[in-house]
């Protein structure tokens, strides 16, 4: 019997983990092993720890979608071998991988006879939809990978509803069906609750990909290439006042933040979530006492390096 394959697509800070949690929870009530593949753009996934009891393969430093698509070939390659272990496979892309180029990694005939390609799910962030759309806001490469995540997918999660007024949810609604068809379910969501009945679905068929948009595949192949991540070890402690409203005060062209930090007076480590106009910390529950503080920041090229030296001034030791 094939395994189904779960595509989790969706831009910086929509909330694709947060989902892909919650999903880990399902398979659990299900009595269904998951295996799950992560990849970041960074060179060390800051969020390991909340995976720690899941079978999970990292590919780090690049994206699976085209600069390092031999590691996810490989990687498959390795599940194929152990398709015992697991029942169902999930695969987070980077916040800028274009899942078209996944979907035709999984479509060839290596693939497609072990794994069934069951659902796309794009996490969208409701607060930063619009404007990341807005051609007076946004580039037109980052415009374009936006499009690409939506018109793919399969079931669409509009996530972090609590971030939005009923005025500017309708004009998200509008925009929605102006890109995707009338079939593919849109879930409106806070937390990336989502109904797991609905999600686990299968979705997807050969025929999903329209005519023209298999024709542009390899057009698409290097469109966020003025995305870059650098990472920051050796964070000193800082206090929490201080370093929200350091992070609030960044432009709009860092798009992602996300680490493991001292705070001041604490003795936890904490994890950092940052997105535009919203930062999130909370205390992390890990057996891992080896944890480094570190940060990693997700942006457009020619802000991320003055972004970068800005936050080792402040606050590296």
């Amino acid at each position: 019997m094939k395994k189904p394959v779960y595509i989790m697509s969706g831009f910086l800070g929509s909330g694709k983990t947060t989902v892909l949690l919650n999903l880990m929870e399902a398979c659990k009530k299900r009595n269904q092993k998951p295996a799950i593949i992560l990849n970041e753009l960074g060179s060390v996934n800051v969020e390991s720890h909340l995976f720690e009891d899941q079978r999970v393969i990292e590919i780090l430093d690049g994206c699976i979608c085209c600069t390092i698509q031999s590691n996810f070939k490989e990687t498959l390659d390795q599940l194929m071998k152990e398709r015992e272990t697991f029942d169902v496979l999930f695969i987070e892309g980077t916040g800028v991988a274009n899942p078209i180029e996944l979907m035709e990694v999984l479509l060839q005939p290596t693939y497609s006879k072990v794994f069934d390609i069951f659902s796309i799910i794009s996490v969208i962030d409701a607060g930063n939809f619009l404007s990341h759309l807005s051609i007076f806001s946004s580039s037109s490469e980052l415009i374009q990978l936006l499009k690409d995540q939506v018109q793919c997918a399969t079931y669409i999660v509009m996530n972090k509803l609590d971030q939005v007024s009923k005025n500017k949810l309708h004009k998200i609604e509008e925009k929605l069906h102006q890109l995707v068809s009338e079939e593919v379910p849109i879930h409106f969501t806070t937390f990336g609750k989502i109904p797991i009945n609905e999600v686990f679905m299968k979705r997807f068929t050969i025929n999903h990909l329209s005519h023209d948009r298999k024709g542009d595949v390899h057009e698409h192949v290097h469109h966020h290439a003025f995305i870059e991540a650098v990472r920051i070890e050796n964070v000193s402690a800082a206090s929490k006042k201080t370093l929200v409203k350091w992070l609030n005060s960044l432009p709009d062209e860092l798009y992602r933040a996300k680490g493991i930090v001292r705070l001041e007076g604490k003795e936890d480590f904490y994890q950092v979530q940052y997105s535009p106009k919203n930062v999130r910390m909370y205390p992390i529950r890990t057996r891992n006492q080896n944890m480094i503080p570190s940060m990693i920041f997700i942006g457009e090229h020619f802000a991320i390096q003055k972004i970068k030296e800005q936050f080792e001034h402040e606050f590296s030791s």
